[in-house]
């Protein structure tokens, strides 16, 4: 997840957040939704985890709580529920 002020991501932002977090290069990019709280991209992936979901949360502190509940949710939930392999706050160049 990516904290900042909302502006959509470019190829090059989504090759750079990927690659710091993951270490994997990205194959292909697609963006899902816009909503109140963010944006959320499907990028694909060279290898596994094959597919994850990029969100670019619009409030400081929202990923970080997001992960938080997820981590709980994990722990007691009868489905399968996400795991967040990063977390990072907006740079200069970053958004």
């Amino acid at each position: 997840m990516v904290e900042s002020a909302p502006a959509a991501l470019n190829e090059r932002d989504v090759h750079r957040i990927v690659a710091d977090t993951l270490g994997i290069e990205v194959r292909s990019w697609r963006a899902l939704a816009e909503g109140a709280f963010g944006l959320v991209y499907e990028v694909m992936l060279d290898r596994p985890p094959g597919t994850v979901v990029l969100k670019m949360q619009r409030f400081p502190g929202f990923g970080e709580i997001e992960r938080r509940r997820l981590e709980i949710l994990r722990r007691y939930a009868p489905v399968p529920v996400p795991e967040v392999y990063g977390l990072a706050a907006a740079t200069d160049g970053t958004p």
